[in-house]
């Protein structure tokens, strides 16, 4: 059983008694027993709140609270919101109310109440000593999971964290000022990270930021004004259309539609538009299948060994393999090592393909014979099962 999310609150009385101790409901139980789970669950999720639950509020300002195991606690100790159904119990001749409260998972603070990771954990509430209850209401699981809308501010401050997040996973693997300057990519910032990618998107919801992949690879003069270089931005926040910038210098600065224009014009670095970045994108995997092809034409017309990573800086160095050409890249196996013959229509057979697409949707995929295109997300569910696994 999985104890670090159980917290178990025993309001004890610190002030003067305020009448006579309510009778204990039922048989007595031990603390033991309660502990052991056998008594009332330990632990509830949001999809096991069935029946008549309540939420309330109640503020244990004159309670002494004995915590007997730790939890991620996240609520203002001074006002807790409590999830139950009324049900109490005789727990060693004291009356309690049972009652769960919410404890978050990691990871940035949500603004619903509840999420579909959320635990709840038991706490007993002595009634003899309980504070005010208050806010008592008939608990909506979906409306409590739902999200309110963000105010501008929050949106604001949000696109900032999540961008010297950027800057922090950037300068993990790459120091400012050692040139040239790495190539930006989600699967890049993972890695820096640590995480996995799934990790890493769930906590960069959506469309957080954009990378500017003009930096890619360019070694920046030594006098250039950092603070004017865009690493990566967010989308405009509505309804001022105000962004935040992540500048090379690791500054967050805020730019209305004005001054991102200028920013923009002025820079000899300006982000690529989304049809400038497909073109790039479409050109480095035509390199990386010019390489390829250059290698079968002098082994047989066979494929390189697609398998091993390690393998292929030896393998395709000396035709023009550089270790860009395949970052982010997923290979399709059933073309490793085998001859050209064996796929007589190559312009139909995927023979490369990036892991993330683009903002879009869309991603750019090499196919057999050596060409390079951009396929929306219909056609990529078409060509994704033949790369195998």
């Amino acid at each position: 059983m999985d104890y670090g999310f159980l917290l178990f609150m025993l309001l004890l009385t610190s002030a003067a008694p305020r009448g006579a101790t309510p009778p204990a409901p039922g048989p007595a139980v031990t603390l033991t027993q309660v502990f052991a789970g056998g008594v009332v669950p330990l632990t509830y999720t949001p999809d096991q709140l069935h029946g008549a639950w309540v939420t309330l509020r109640t503020a244990p300002a004159n309670a002494e609270v004995l915590t007997t195991m730790i939890a991620h606690e996240r609520q203002d100790a001074t006002q807790l919101t409590y999830y139950t159904r009324g049900q109490t119990l005789n727990v060693e001749g004291a009356a309690y109310l049972v009652a769960y409260l919410p404890q978050q998972p990691p990871g940035p603070p949500r603004r619903a109440a509840l999420s579909p990771h959320t635990r709840l954990a038991l706490s007993l509430l002595a009634l003899d000593t309980l504070p005010v209850l208050s806010e008592v209401r008939t608990l909506n699981v979906k409306a409590a999971m739902a999200e309110p809308p963000l105010t501008e501010a929050e949106v604001r401050q949000e696109d900032e964290f999540r961008l010297h997040e950027v800057w922090a996973a950037i300068t993990r693997g790459w120091r400012p000022g050692s040139e040239p300057f790495p190539t930006l990519s989600l699967e890049m910032l993972c890695a820096n990270f640590a995480l996995s990618k799934n990790a890493t998107t769930e906590v960069w919801t959506g469309e957080p930021f954009l990378l500017n992949h003009a930096l890619d690879g360019v070694t920046l003069p030594k006098d250039a004004d950092r603070d004017e270089i865009v690493v990566a931005y967010s989308p405009p926040i509505n309804p001022y259309e105000m962004r935040m910038v992540l500048t090379a210098s690791g500054a967050v600065i805020s730019r209305t539609p004005q001054s991102w224009r200028l920013m923009c014009g002025c820079s000899p670095y300006p982000p690529l538009t989304p049809a400038e970045l497909a073109a790039r994108h479409v050109e480095r995997l035509h390199q990386l299948g010019t390489v390829l092809l250059r290698y079968a034409r002098e082994h047989d017309a066979t494929f390189p060994p697609l398998r091993d990573p390690n393998a292929m800086p030896l393998l395709l160095k000396a035709y023009g393999w550089t270790e860009e050409l395949t970052a982010g890249v997923r290979f399709n196996y059933k073309c490793s090592a085998r001859a050209l013959k064996a796929f007589p229509d190559r312009a139909a057979v995927v023979l490369a393909a990036e892991i993330d697409p683009a903002a879009d949707g869309t991603r750019t995929v090499l196919f057999a014979d050596g060409h390079a295109a951009h396929v929306d997300a219909a056609e990529w569910k078409k060509l994704e099962p033949t790369l195998g696994k």
